[in-house]
């Protein structure tokens, strides 16, 4: 997530590079550019290994949370057993299960995200002419978080 920040900063002082009057030197420009460049290869050198530890522990907690259903269904008595239907049992283990496998995919975000509404409005405020229009930014944000929000409870309410 670092690099998608920076990449845009990079950005900026290569444009200044670019500038008539500018005492940049041809290795900085080439140096900043290249950076550039590389910033989605380090995303993906660093993304692919998470991703591929986070899908494991996944599929550990979702064959550990499978087996406590099993295990809590075989314990059981049979009045208990009359009263829920395997159709049950089969939805806790197809719908919930996935829904924890792909919460811990983005678990992450949950303190990345405050993290870049921070550093964003800096960035602004560093490279940007006017601090105020990160707060453009930041409330779109917040408008599409309420937005979301909203609509994750009517698709749950008409499900």
């Amino acid at each position: 997530e670092l690099t998608k920040v920076l990449q845009p900063a990079l950005l900026i002082y290569l444009l200044g590079y670019f500038q008539p009057c500018s005492t940049m030197s041809t290795l900085t420009g080439w140096l900043l550019a290249s950076g550039i460049i590389l910033m989605p290869v380090i995303t993906t050198i660093f993304f692919h290994p998470y991703f591929y530890r986070m899908q494991m522990y996944a599929l550990q907690l979702r064959l550990a949370y499978s087996g406590l259903v099993y295990r809590k269904v075989l314990r059981l008595s049979g009045r208990s057993a009359n009263t829920i239907s395997s159709g049950q049992i089969t939805n806790i283990l197809s719908n919930d299960v996935s829904q924890v496998e792909t919460a811990l995919h983005f678990i992450n975000h949950l303190w990345v995200a405050p993290l870049e509404v921070m550093i964003v409005p800096i960035f602004f405020w560093y490279f940007g002419s006017n601090f105020y229009v990160s707060f453009i930014a930041i409330g779109y944000t917040v408008m599409l978080f309420c937005f979301q929000s909203l609509y994750g409870k009517l698709l749950v309410k008409f499900r």
